[in-house]
């Protein structure tokens, strides 16, 4: 009876891991999310199920007959709570994490043991399939209506995400790259349950591309063609033809979808295109400003503004871009005030496209000798200085000073807003060199990296973006080689599963996450985790060598 329970909550589990709702409840001293519940109560009854006989005892308490891959799983576990506990500081939070990781490991002994059973097995697939699909179309629609899916999408993340101006779908998830990490996942899983998988997988592509993610994108293109990869030769023959199909027109939506503004975004070597524009004094004596400037007093200028960038200009909101300006101390290069009056544009402006703006500005209140820096800004976005652009600057004096402004000293840099990843890789290789051994602790990298940066201001919830150099920064060499017998004890168990239908799915599923992985980092997120873990067990359920019943030894 409690075998049988824990079953049913596994395949709830899967199908509810898109849906974690962003309200956590209190369990005690805790505070669970809607997902966390499902899997502490899975294992809850999963253990009880297993410690009711002595045999069934024995077997799960001796690692001596545990799979190679649980052995190795157990290991990486081992490893992050002697990393938290040997942490140089933040060593509760450390230790936390490494417990709720805890729990993702104990879901693939528990997945491996119950997904042995065929029609459990098939029910949880078709579980994460279907959660997938569902969230498909969520990501979907906020991509293309994002005011009428804001309030039914509230529970699961409060804002809207966006990329160049354009929304980013994010779904029941909490950030668009996770929603990617899991539905390119799914795809492979939908791929190899016909007829109607592959139209699921390709509902869940385009979801996918919705999200902007260029590493899901990149994950599952590679995904559909490592099962076109592994079908080829084998029985039945058609599967291979309708994979190598599939292929053709995700090849054609990528493409096509290349052309739109925000799969601009996709085309990581034209970022630097992104942000461009001229800005110069348009008309003749009249419109520049005067000579000289009252302290603290308005003045206008005739600007010319043309977009030399890849994307449209729009004054609308909820980023509309505008013309500003910042202050800078000519002497010194130091920016003394930032944010200056926006000018809003006068209409849209297309790639190519030119506006003249009566720009008002107000003079500093202090008396000096000062650069007028004009740059365009999208608001809660970027400066376009802060991507690279020039804009213009002129000299100005501002009150009874002179003589006018010369060769300044070297212009200050305004901040980028995003912490470029080999930045964070940098500091990611920091860390490890300080604490080579254990790391700084898990999950305490993004609390740590702003610091080793020399940042001001750091966001404690941007990680390494990559889980090969946040394992490395988290928990250093012993990580790293944890991390390196489970891959091999993976491969290893991959290869002799293979042969099974159902196998291919899981084997590429899992490689997504280890292909997205070198981008990003998914462990701290509860609906990717746990789904990395399930299919881990599912994987050992698959093994011949260790789906087999095993003897007991004598006595």
């Amino acid at each position: 009876m409690t075998r049988r329970g824990a079953a049913t909550l596994l395949v709830a589990t899967a199908a509810v891991l898109p849906f974690e709702l962003r309200a956590t409840l209190p369990v005690g001293p805790l505070r669970l999310s809607s997902v966390e519940l499902f899997l502490y109560a899975t294992l809850a009854l999963w253990c009880a199920s297993r410690l009711g006989s002595p045999a069934s005892r024995r077997e799960l308490l001796d690692p001596r007959r545990w799979p190679g891959v649980l052995r190795a799983a157990a290991v990486l576990a081992l490893v992050m709570l002697l990393s938290a506990v040997r942490a140089p500081e933040l060593r509760g939070a450390a230790l936390k994490f490494a417990l709720r990781s805890l729990s993702g490991i104990g879901l693939a002994f528990a997945a491996a043991d119950l997904l042995r059973a065929a029609d459990t097995r098939a029910r949880a697939l078709t579980a994460l399939i279907l959660g997938g699909l569902v969230a498909a179309v969520a990501v979907l629609v906020e991509a293309r209506a994002p005011a009428a899916a804001a309030l039914w999408l509230r529970p699961f993340h409060e804002q809207t995400f966006e990329t160049l101006g354009q929304v980013r779908g994010s779904g029941p998830f909490q950030f668009p790259n996770i929603a990617a990490m899991a539905l390119e996942a799914a795809i492979p899983l939908a791929l190899v349950r016909a007829p109607a998988g592959p139209v699921a997988a390709l509902a869940m592509f385009f979801a996918v591309v919705a999200t902007g993610s260029r590493a899901g994108l990149v994950g599952s293109m590679a995904a559909t063609l490592a099962i076109a990869f592994i079908w080829i030769g084998r029985p039945p023959s058609r599967r291979a033809g309708w994979v190598l199909a599939l292929s053709l027109p995700v090849l054609l939506a990528a493409g096509v979808a290349a052309n739109g503004t925000l799969t601009t975004r996709l085309r990581f070597w034209r970022e630097a295109d992104w942000y461009r524009t001229t800005i110069a004094p348009a008309g003749g004596p009249g419109d520049r400003l005067p000579a000289r400037l009252v302290p603290g007093a308005p003045a206008t200028e005739l600007i010319a503004v043309t977009n030399r960038g890849t994307l449209a200009w729009r004054p609308a909101p909820p980023w509309p871009v505008a013309l500003s300006y910042h202050w800078v101390d000519a002497d010194t290069g130091r920016i003394v005030e930032r944010d200056g009056r926006r000018t809003p544009l006068p209409a849209d402006l297309p790639a190519g496209a030119s506006a003249t703006l009566r720009a008002a500005i107000r003079a500093p209140a202090r008396p000096g000798r000062y650069l007028l820096w004009w740059d365009m800004v999208q608001e809660e976005i970027t400066w376009f200085s802060a991507r690279g652009d020039a804009g213009w600057r002129e000299p100005v004096l501002v009150g009874d000073v002179g003589p006018a402004p010369g060769p300044s000293a070297a212009v200050a840099k305004l901040d980028d807003p995003d912490v470029p990843r080999r930045q964070l890789w940098s500091a990611a290789r920091a860390m490890f060199r300080a604490h080579a051994l254990l790391g700084v602790g898990p999950d305490n990298f993004r609390h740590l990296y702003g610091r080793t940066l020399g940042l001001p201001v750091a966001d404690d919830r941007l990680h390494a973006n990559s889980l090969y150099f946040e394992t490395l920064a988290d928990l250093g060499l012993g990580g790293v080689l944890a991390w390196g017998a489970l891959l091999v004890a993976l491969a290893r168990a991959a290869r002799r599963a293979l042969p099974q239908p159902a196998a291919a799915g899981v084997v590429v599923a899992l490689g997504t996450f280890l292909l997205h992985g070198a981008l990003d980092y998914f462990f701290a997120f509860t609906p990717t985790f746990v789904m990395f873990w399930l299919l881990v067990g599912a994987l050992v359920a698959l093994d011949p060598q260790t789906s087999e019943p095993r003897r007991e030894p004598a006595a």
